[in-house]
């Protein structure tokens, strides 16, 4: 699933490419990839054009000119966007469910071969609701303080994968930073968040705006579906400590890394160098 480097990625490259363009066409191939009715989401979006682009967490916000709607987009496990100024390329594919084409002929596709990942039109309004009941602080933002971080971990018994990875509690995070961040601050991802030291806070509160900061250098992390806007796959993987790399030696100590399952999630550590 694509995490906050991943979408911030896809966001930088495409308000690099969409932004002030008239949409002169939206063709929506599959149903489920849009929350609205058809002919409303056409539209809406019809002779419009995109003033910005945002993110929430792993949420795309599509601003539309003049309007009072925004698109709210998730691409949740195998989402992508991919943006084609007239090049050769593989898409549309049979995944691809919605092609929005611009007065200059280039055109956006949303394509998602697991169809989780959605686009919605919706109201500035409904979109404040939306994002104020769902998200908890983000990093690499200005409420992402250490304050604040430490008022997130106050009354919580879980371990501390479990609240990296909530997202009502931290917005963006998901299994592949959150065991790199546990390893960078030298803790197990099992451990119990009453258990933390004063100094181990403070470490895990800056590794997790280090690693994800590092992950967008990096435009992100493919195994599989990820790719950018471009078609092109992330370069973070050859950077990875741990996660994926179960029975490999640890590059700090060279004791092999382990795999548990930690509340259904596949959750990598090096039992030496994390404690």
């Amino acid at each position: 699933m694509p995490e906050l480097p991943e979408v911030e990625t896809i966001r930088r490259d495409l308000q690099n490419k969409i932004l002030d363009k008239e949409i002169s066409q939206v063709e929506v191939k599959k149903e489920s990839a849009i929350k609205n009715e058809i002919e409303k989401f056409k539209q809406v979006l019809s002779g419009e054009s995109f003033s910005d682009l945002n993110r929430e967490a792993k949420l795309l916000v599509f601003d539309i000119e003049d309007s009072d709607q925004v698109i709210l987009s998730h691409l949740r496990m195998t989402g992508k966007y991919v943006y084609d100024s007239g090049t050769e390329t593989e898409f549309p594919t049979k995944h691809t469910g919605v092609i929005i084409t611009f007065e200059n002929k280039d055109k956006l596709y949303f394509d998602d071969i697991r169809t989780f990942g959605y686009m919605q039109i919706v109201t500035e309004k409904q979109k404040e609701d939306i994002l104020s009941k769902k998200l908890g602080i983000e990093p690499l933002t200005d409420s992402f303080t250490l304050e604040n971080f430490q008022r997130v971990l106050e009354n919580r018994r879980t371990n501390i994968k479990n609240l990296l990875t909530n997202q009502q509690a931290i917005a963006g995070i998901g299994n592949i930073y959150a065991d790199e961040i546990c390893f960078e601050s030298k803790i197990k991802p099992d451990r119990k968040v009453p258990t933390l030291e004063d100094n181990e806070i403070e470490e895990l509160y800056e590794n997790i705006e280090q690693v994800l900061q590092k992950a967008i250098d990096y435009r992100g992390t493919t195994f599989r579906d990820y790719i950018d806007t471009a078609g092109e796959s992330g370069n973070f993987k050859k950077e990875l400590k741990v996660y994926n790399r179960e029975e490999k030696p640890c590059y700090d100590c060279k004791t092999l890394i382990n795999k548990v399952k930690l509340s259904g999630r596949g959750t990598h550590f090096c039992s030496n160098c994390q404690q």
